[in-house]
């Protein structure tokens, strides 16, 4: 009995739970109301069943799509029970899924920061953070990048105003700065437009110029 006992105690240290169970069983069987063997029972017993709460709560997780919170489930069911196969698994499938997003994140973090043109660099950072919704510098960019683009949207409908009311000239300078951030798809019409009706305006007036120059 001496010996199943210090089985049981020596399972239940080093997390080998089944062995500590059968060994404290073992006692059991001679002595039925043996205090510590009842006690090993009941410990092993319960560190199986939050372990198995913790390995649940793990693949509810990794199904969920919460990886952080399912490697920290699946590691905990491992304290409790190290044997747990499922739970180890678990915890090894979790870790992949971390090194494929994260590998995931630095290469959609790389392109944005290689993407010049406002419209499309702020939708290179907002795939950033939607694989990871506090990275700081995609929330920066996104505001900066936002800020930009609605002060260009403000600029080009300012300077298609002024074309349409017939002030060319007044157009070309908010079209410009418009089309350095929006590009010429949206803003190049506009504003060969404005320059050819500006430039227009300026032969007119050098036409005119001409002639009270040559009536008197």
């Amino acid at each position: 009995m001496d010996a199943a006992l210090d089985d049981a105690r020596a399972a239940l240290a080093q997390g080998r739970l089944v062995a500590a169970d059968e060994a404290a069983q073992r006692v059991l069987a001679i002595r039925p109301d043996h205090d510590e063997a009842t006690s090993i029972t009941v410990s092993a017993t319960a560190r199986r069943e939050a372990a198995g709460e913790s390995c649940a709560a793990g693949h509810a997780a990794l199904e969920a799509g919460d990886i952080d919170e399912a490697l920290r489930s699946f590691e905990a069911a491992l304290e409790q029970d190290p044997e747990l196969t499922d739970a180890r698994d678990g915890a090894d499938a979790a870790r992949e899924h971390l090194r494929e997003a994260r590998a995931q994140l630095a290469a959609a973090v790389s392109a944005a920061r290689a993407t010049e043109a406002p419209r499309e660099a702020l939708a290179a950072w907002q795939a950033v953070a939607a694989l990871d919704p506090k990275h700081a510098r995609a929330i920066s960019e996104m505001a900066v990048l936002s800020d930009r683009i609605a002060g260009a949207e403000r600029s080009l409908a300012e300077g298609r105003a002024l074309l349409d009311a017939g002030d060319p000239n007044g157009a070309l300078t908010p079209l410009a700065a418009a089309e350095n951030v929006l590009g010429s798809d949206d803003v190049g019409e506009s504003l060969t437009a404005a320059r050819d009706a500006s430039s227009e305006i300026r032969a007119a007036l050098a036409a005119i110029k001409t002639d009270v120059e040559h009536a008197t």
